[in-house]
C-alpha cells in the first residue's frame, strides 16, 4: 500500500508526497519449557519463535509474583532468549515476554503461569544413642508449612536407608555416623527436595552375662553377674539391676553385681520363673539378659537318735537315723542322696543312706547338725541339741522275758505315754509314770504279735521337751 502526505501552503498551493508502506505480521514467541521450579534452585526458561515474517532479534522478559493480595510484583527481568533465574517466593509466578524483531516491531505475549515450590527445611531428633539399641528418628520438628511434602528418605550413614517418616534404626557398632534426612515434593512431577544432616555419636554397649546356682525353693540362691564391657577404652559396667519373678504379679529387684535371692511365694515343685540382669556401662548404655529359672523343691531334713542298746555309759555308740519330712507328700525320701552329719564333738560323716552310728567319749551337751541334699542339689539343714545328761532310751521289742520299759536320765516329768495297735486303739496308757511297763496285754488279754506304735513325751530337767515316737514289735 502507498501512503500519501498532502501539504497545503498559505498561498493556497497544494503538494502531495507519496511513498509505499509495508505492514509486517508481528513476531510471536512461545515459552516451550520451564526447567526447575524449586526454591532456591535456578529456573531455566526456553522460548522459540512461532510466527511473524521477521526474525526475533531479542526478547524482553519480565517475571512477576502474585502476592496474597492478588497484586503482581515485578521480581526479575532479562533480555536474553534463555534466561536462568532464581526465585525465593513460594507460589504462582508469571513470565511476560515482549518480542522485538528485525524490523524493530515489538509484541507483548500473553502471561505464562508457572509455580515455584518452596520446601520446608527438615529437622529431626534422635532418641537413644547406644549400639544395638533401636533408635527413634523423628521429623516431628519439621512444620510442613507449604503442605507439599510427599515422601522422605533417610540415610543413616552406615549404608542403610529408610523411606518412612519416623523410622527406627539400630547401629551394630559404636562410632560417629552422619544421618541425612531428605524431604521430597513430587506433586506435578516438580521433584523438589530439601535435606539436612546431623552427626550422631553411638556409644558402645556391654554384653550382659550371669551364672547362678541350682535354684532351690526357700533357699538362698546365688546369682553372679559376669558382664563383658565393650572394646571402648576405659569402658566398664557401673550398674547392675536384677529383676526376679516373684509370682505375685510384680518383680523383686537387687542392685549389686552379685546377689542372693530366695524363691518363696509359691508351693509348687519344679516351677518355672524368670531372672533378668541389666548391665549398664559408663555411657548409660545397657544390655538385658533374661533366663528361665527352674526352681526345684528342697528336702525337709530331720533325724532321730537313740542308743544302740539300753546300757547308757560313755563310749557307747548312738544310732542316728536320717528322716525326710517332705513338704510335698508326693516327694519320696529317695530324693535325698547325701546326708552330712556334724555330731558336735568334732566328728563328721558324709553318708549316702542317712543312718549312722557315733560314739561320744564324754557325757555332755552337743549340737548335732544334719544337712540333707537331694538329687537336684537342694539342701535343708536342721540342728538338734543332744544332752547325754537328759535322755530316754526305749526298746523296740517286747518279749515274754522283756517288758516295754523306759530307761531315762535327767527327766523331770512324763507328759504322755501311750502304745497303739495297728487300728489306732490305745492298748497301753502309762499316763505320767515313767516307770510304767507294758507286758503285751490289754485288759488282761494277750495281744497278737505284730507291730505297735509308741508315743512318749517328756520334759527334761532343763525344761526342754523330749518327744519319742516309733515302732515296736511284740514277739511271743
Amino acid at each position: 500500500n502507498d501512503v500519501t502526505l498532502k501539504f497545503t501552503y498559505n498561498g493556497g498551493c497544494i503538494k502531495n508526497f507519496s511513498a509505499p508502506l509495508y505492514v509486517y505480521p508481528l513476531a510471536v514467541a512461545n515459552i516451550d519449557s520451564v526447567v526447575g521450579k524449586c526454591v532456591p534452585f535456578p529456573v531455566s526458561f526456553y522460548a522459540s519463535q512461532k510466527g511473524g515474517d521477521n526474525k526475533i532479534t531479542s526478547l524482553d522478559w519480565q517475571f512477576y509474583f502474585r502476592e496474597k493480595s492478588g497484586l503482581l510484583t515485578l521480581k526479575e527481568t532479562s533480555n536474553i532468549f534463555t534466561p536462568v533465574k532464581t526465585f525465593l517466593d513460594h507460589g504462582n509466578h508469571f513470565a511476560r515476554i515482549t518480542t522485538i524483531d528485525s524490523k524493530g516491531c515489538r509484541n507483548i505475549q500473553p502471561d505464562f503461569l508457572f509455580r515455584v515450590e518452596k520446601m520446608a527445611k527438615p529437622c529431626f531428633t534422635i532418641s537413644g544413642f547406644c549400639a544395638s539399641e533401636k533408635l527413634a528418628f523423628t521429623k516431628d520438628c519439621t512444620l510442613d508449612e507449604y503442605d507439599n511434602i510427599t515422601s522422605v528418605k533417610w540415610d543413616f550413614g552406615d549404608g542403610k536407608q529408610e523411606f518412612v517418616f519416623n523410622p527406627f534404626h539400630s547401629y551394630p557398632k559404636a562410632g560417629k555416623y552422619t544421618v541425612k534426612c531428605t524431604l521430597y515434593n513430587e506433586l506435578d512431577n516438580k521433584g523438589c527436595n530439601a535435606s539436612a544432616d546431623s552427626v550422631v555419636t553411638i556409644f558402645p554397649q556391654p554384653v550382659a552375662k550371669f551364672t547362678h546356682d541350682t535354684a532351690c525353693f526357700q533357699l538362698p540362691n546365688r546369682f553372679l553377674g559376669d558382664s563383658i564391657p565393650s572394646d571402648e577404652p576405659g569402658d566398664f559396667v557401673k550398674r547392675f539391676v536384677w529383676l526376679f519373678d516373684n509370682k505375685l504379679g510384680t518383680l523383686d529387684s537387687a542392685f549389686t553385681r552379685n546377689t542372693v535371692y530366695q524363691f518363696k511365694n509359691f508351693t509348687q515343685d519344679n516351677i518355672a520363673v524368670t531372672a533378668s540382669m541389666i548391665a549398664v556401662n559408663k555411657f548409660n548404655c545397657g544390655d538385658t539378659l533374661t533366663k528361665p529359672i527352674l526352681v526345684y523343691p528342697k528336702p525337709n531334713a530331720n533325724f532321730s537318735y537313740d542308743y544302740v542298746d539300753q546300757e547308757i555309759t560313755p563310749n557307747k555308740p548312738m544310732f542316728f537315723e536320717g528322716k525326710f519330712n517332705a513338704s510335698n507328700p508326693n516327694t519320696s525320701s529317695s530324693d535325698v542322696v547325701q546326708w552330712l552329719y556334724d555330731f558336735g564333738d568334732g566328728g563328721k560323716v558324709d553318708s549316702k543312706i542317712g543312718n549312722e552310728q557315733h560314739t561320744y567319749s564324754t557325757v555332755a551337751k552337743y549340737d548335732v547338725q544334719l544337712i540333707a541334699i537331694n538329687n537336684n542339689g537342694c539342701s535343708d539343714t536342721i540342728f538338734k541339741k543332744l544332752d547325754l545328761n537328759a535322755y530316754m532310751v526305749v526298746p523296740n521289742t517286747v518279749t515274754p522275758e522283756h517288758n516295754f520299759e523306759i530307761v531315762a536320765r535327767g527327766i523331770s516329768k512324763i507328759n504322755g505315754y501311750k502304745i497303739y495297735n495297728r487300728w489306732g486303739q490305745v492298748v497301753f496308757d502309762g499316763k505320767n509314770d515313767i516307770k510304767a511297763q507294758w507286758d503285751g496285754t490289754f485288759n488282761g488279754e494277750e495281744q497278737p504279735m505284730g507291730v505297735y506304735v509308741y508315743f512318749i513325751s517328756a520334759t527334761t530337767i532343763y525344761g526342754e521337751e523330749l518327744p519319742r515316737t516309733g515302732n515296736l514289735t511284740l514277739v511271743r
